[in-house]
């Protein structure tokens, strides 16, 4: 991720990646852990209507824990919350409209080796061994995915892939990672004075003084991003967001929040009009202009 000076810093050395599951639980279910080691239980809820809120508990390769929170907001819209041991589910920020949402039901079952949770618009997928998920429209295409084969000639991730740990001075850190498409185009993250295509660039979301109009320094920043493949992505967090947008791999775009846990909202277009409707949905419109 970036050190602050433009140039590439050094991966995190305590960087935990989520390599394996051990278990997932729907709460509310009320059956305990219906998956060990890849092998599902007979007798629990493995298709059908299910839950709300689907929770997979995660081992870290340092042998920590975490859960990784999945539910569907609106019928395009998810949201995926990423929790280590130790912290607790994030609260909604300012940035989110207040109020209670009505959550959709999922439907989960097993499929060659991937757990299939669907929801009205678009449906997860997640491989158990090693650890993998990709959300996947109606017509069979890959909206959005984590992009574990992206590995150096060491079988290291080129960038952090989904995982959690600690900086300098025990600072908490959570980064996510997902395939990026050649050609593809993102764009967002509010106030920034470069190019309207921020494939291929490094950005911070923190406010600061920007002393000019050279620099993607900012002081209106949105963590919210936006691709011409077909999906969003808004990070809801108030702490510093690390974006790599391409720019140590040209197969991935990562995030890296300073915090103890996130919550990302997943939005569906695939057009950017829907997209952005679903975005000030959840965070709101300005007033008309009288």
């Amino acid at each position: 991720m970036s050190d602050g000076s433009g140039r590439p810093g050094p991966l995190p050395e305590a960087h935990d990646p989520f390599t394996a599951v051990t278990g997932w639980t729907l709460a509310g279910a009320g059956t305990g852990p219906l998956l060990r080691s890849g092998t599902l239980r007979p007798g629990t809820c493995t298709s059908g209507t299910c839950p709300q809120k689907l929770v997979l508990e995660l081992k870290t390769a340092a042998g920590g824990h975490a859960r990784l929170i999945a539910q569907a907001v609106s019928p395009g819209t998810w949201m995926l919350s990423i929790v280590p041991d130790g912290a607790v589910e994030p609260r909604p920020t300012p940035m989110v409209v207040p109020g209670e949402r009505k959550l959709i039901r999922l439907a989960a079952r097993e499929k060659d080796g991937r757990l299939v949770v669907r929801g009205p618009e678009l449906r997860l997928e997640v491989r158990l061994e090693p650890f993998d998920l990709r959300f996947v429209d109606r017509r069979g295409r890959t909206v959005l995915a984590a992009n574990p084969a992206d590995v150096d000639g060491l079988g290291r991730p080129a960038v952090p892939p989904l995982g959690a740990g600690r900086g300098p001075g025990g600072m908490p850190f959570v980064t996510a990672a997902f395939r990026l498409a050649p050609g593809e185009r993102l764009y967002g993250l509010g106030e920034k004075f470069t190019r309207l295509d921020k494939a291929g660039g490094r950005f911070v979301s923190w406010t600061v003084d920007a002393l000019g109009s050279t620099s993607e320094r900012s002081h209106k920043n949105v963590p919210f991003l936006w691709s011409d493949r077909g999906y969003g992505l808004f990070a809801d967090s108030g702490a510093r967001i690390d974006w790599d947008l391409g720019a140590t791999s040209l197969r991935t775009w990562a995030l890296r929040v300073d915090a103890p846990a996130l919550d990302l909202h997943i939005f569906h277009g695939p057009g950017p009009d829907r997209i952005l409707r679903a975005f000030t949905d959840l965070t709101g419109r300005g007033p008309a202009v009288p």
